[in-house]
């Protein structure tokens, strides 16, 4: 009887881990990277392991802005500034931590 409740603690608490270990790829591959600082599991990585997870979150944001800015210039140049601005945040987060 003790087995079984400490098998399903430890399924149910390695369930939790996955669920959050998933929402935070998620939040990287959405290009997420002001949000990753919320998630406990990205907080337990190491340094290395933060730093490539805000790298790959950049990285994909930027990839993502740049395929929207391209189709805004495409049809309205005026409306384009803000995007703009946000690629160029995003860039220089991207310099300054590279």
């Amino acid at each position: 009887m003790e087995k079984d409740k400490t098998r399903e603690s430890t399924e149910t608490s390695e369930t939790q881990k996955d669920d959050t270990d998933s929402s935070l790829e998620r939040e990287i591959a959405a290009g997420e990277w002001q949000r990753l600082k919320t998630f406990i599991t990205y907080r337990k990585r190491s340094r290395q392991g933060r730093i490539l997870a805000s790298y790959q979150a950049v990285t994909n944001r930027l990839n993502q802005l740049s395929t929207v800015f391209m189709q805004v210039v495409r049809n309205n140049p005026s409306g384009a500034q803000k995007l703009l601005e946000e690629i160029i945040s995003a860039r220089i987060y991207l310099r300054e931590r590279g």
